[in-house]
């Protein structure tokens, strides 16, 4: 468990991803610079304790911009950090999908990227701190190269043709682009893609901590995204959910979970709760026994159910991020408990 409200961070678990961009953060390599003039590892990125390259736009009338094609072509999500220099401002365009959109790290705004047929379904900049700035770019389409532009400094101007005076900069970093809909954590990359593996949990409850007939299933816990895919679970089980289970799953209408239980082969419960936004850390607690079953969001009890049989003695014995070991649990976890008995109204 991490302290709850402590300042602490939470276990972050993931899909498997691969990096597409050969080079994520050497920008003088296999990127290929137009108009554009690369001074590497000038200052510190960051993360991962890299080092940035700044991009210059040279005093030529034209796109300032490097590119990269990804080695796979797919409907992906893009993350990269900027931070100002002289200059601030950006589009990233996607071909083959024709979307894009425009970034100013001076304010952390979105512009519209000029000429450009649609916008992803998702973008956004975002403060990371010591003057970063973390753009991220959702189902941009089936992309066959990745194109940022260093985007005219005159608000209001052509974002892409413009003439650059030659000595004026912007610091690029950390480029990520990935098969999916959401972005996951970045991957280094340095001539080659490079995948990381699903994060796994083994061990993560002792079997007698679990009692059966009576008992809460409690996580704080933060999706990766609004919309999930259903096959994402928490679970007190039996080796077979459909005998003997309680376990939360994420949906894929945005912001819901569900609730379900089996007992002795038989479906007791199936219900599905809202909250504000599924992507913050949400306290949900499943409290279960004989006639008494409910279930509390944010301290606030959201569903009862007075009929509920629980499972026979010693039916469930396994806690984990997974349903029968499969459909993992994919996100941000502060606290993850099991408690031998029903808590009271005024402890959920």
């Amino acid at each position: 468990e991490v302290v709850p409200d402590s300042g602490c961070g939470s276990w972050l678990w993931e899909p498997q991803s691969t990096n597409l961009l050969l080079q994520s953060n050497q920008f003088n390599t296999t990127w290929i610079k137009t108009l554009a003039t690369i001074t590497s590892d000038e200052i510190a990125a960051p993360i991962s304790g890299e080092m940035a390259d700044s991009v210059l736009a040279t005093a030529t009338n034209g796109g300032h911009r490097v590119l990269q094609a990804p080695s796979t072509s797919g409907v992906g999500t893009f993350t990269m950090y900027i931070k100002q220099k002289e200059l601030s401002r950006i589009c990233v365009h996607f071909l083959g999908a024709n979307k894009a959109a425009g970034f100013d790290c001076s304010d952390n705004t979105t512009f519209a990227a000029a000429g450009i047929a649609a916008y992803p379904t998702r973008y956004n900049i975002s403060d990371f701190g010591n003057g970063w700035s973390k753009v991220e770019m959702y189902d941009v389409g089936s992309t066959t190269r990745v194109d940022i532009y260093i985007a005219n400094p005159t608000v209001g101007g052509n974002n892409a043709t413009w003439i650059g005076d030659g000595t004026s900069k912007i610091y690029f970093s950390a480029a990520q682009f990935e098969i999916g809909s959401y972005a996951t954590s970045y991957i280094p990359t340095s001539g080659s893609t490079v995948t990381r593996n699903q994060d796994l949990c083994t061990n993560g409850g002792s079997l007698a901590s679990i009692n059966s007939t009576e008992g809460v299933l409690y996580a704080e816990i933060a999706a990766l995204r609004e919309t999930n895919d259903n096959v994402q679970f928490l679970s007190l089980g039996s080796g077979s959910y459909t005998s003997n289970s309680v376990y939360l799953q994420l949906r894929a209408a945005p912001n819901q979970f569900a609730v379900w239980a089996y007992s002795n082969n038989l479906n007791q419960l199936a219900d599905v709760f809202n909250v504000t936004d599924i992507t913050d850390f949400n306290k949900i607690a499943i409290s279960y026994k004989l006639n008494d079953f409910k279930v509390y969001v944010n301290g606030s009890v959201v569903y009862t159910n007075t009929t509920y049989t629980p499972p026979t003695d010693n039916s469930l014995n396994v806690l984990e991020f997974t349903r029968d070991g499969g459909s993992p649990f994919f996100g941000k976890t502060k606290a993850l408990a099991v408690w031998k008995e029903a808590l009271s109204d005024e402890e959920l």
